[in-house]
């Protein structure tokens, strides 16, 4: 049996672990993320299309502060779509979760403790 994966995925002992779902539990979660992830979307590409909307009239260059705001509404958004869809995944055990990036945060963590050391053996 193939136990190997790719980020986020998980091996069929693992899948095997994970408690029962009902379906109709599962299909109101996936539809919810549904609407988080397209409602975020929609209002993302709205800030997106007016702020590029500005920036063709000489108006949308002598100010150009709105832009990062608009930048600022577009993060936070994003983020909050994220994070909302998230949670709903988490609650039918589906929460994605990046293992090769979780990896680079062990080996910066790593390297820094590393270079710490290094700094109190010469010190």
């Amino acid at each position: 049996m193939n136990t190997t994966t790719t980020a986020g995925e998980i091996t069929p002992v693992e899948a095997a672990a994970l408690p029962a779902i009902d379906a109709r539990v599962y299909a109101d979660t996936m539809e919810e993320i549904d609407r988080i992830q397209n409602t975020g979307f929609i209002e993302i590409a709205t800030v997106a299309r007016l702020a590029l909307a500005k920036l063709e009239t000489p108006d949308g260059y002598r100010n150009l502060d709105w832009i990062a705001r608009a930048f600022e509404l577009i993060e936070c958004r994003a983020e909050d779509s994220r994070a909302m869809a998230s949670n709903w995944a988490a609650d039918v055990s589906c929460r994605f979760e990046d293992v090769a990036h979780d990896r680079r945060q062990a080996a910066q963590r790593a390297a820094r403790e590393g270079s710490d050391n290094q700094r109190q053996a010469a010190g």
